[in-house]
C-alpha cells in the first residue's frame, strides 16, 4: 500500500503547475488532499504561444503589431474623452454658477 502512495505522490509531484487532488489512502481510510502548485501564469502561456491569445487578432487574421497600436488607439482615445469630458464639466460648473440666484434675489 506504502507503494501506491509514494507512485501516486511522485505522479502528481510530476504535474508542475497545476492543481491536483492527491488520493491517499492512510489505514484503511481514504481522504483527498489537495496540493496547489504553483499556477502558470496566462501571460507566460501567451509569451511562448502568441497565437493562442485573442488580443493578438485583428479582423480575424494574426497581426500582433497592428494589435498594440488598435489598442493604444484606443487607450489615447479614451484618455482625450475623458479629458474633454472633465472640461465640459468645469464649464458647466461655470455657467451654472453664474446663473445661481444670489442671496438678495432670493430674499425678494
Amino acid at each position: 500500500m506504502s507503494d501506491d502512495i509514494a507512485l501516486s505522490h511522485e505522479f502528481f509531484e510530476s504535474l508542475s503547475n497545476k492543481k491536483c487532488a492527491v488520493l491517499v489512502s492512510v489505514t484503511g481510510r481514504q481522504s483527498v488532499q489537495l496540493r496547489e502548485n504553483n499556477v502558470g501564469e496566462w501571460s507566460e502561456y501567451f509569451e511562448d504561444f502568441p497565437e493562442e491569445n485573442q488580443a493578438n487578432y485583428v479582423a480575424g487574421r494574426f497581426d500582433p503589431s497592428r494589435a498594440i497600436t488598435q489598442r493604444e488607439n484606443q487607450e489615447n482615445a479614451a484618455l482625450k474623452l475623458r479629458e474633454d469630458q472633465r472640461q465640459l464639466d468645469t464649464e458647466i460648473a461655470a455657467i451654472v454658477d453664474k446663473h445661481k440666484p444670489t442671496e438678495r434675489a432670493r430674499k425678494i
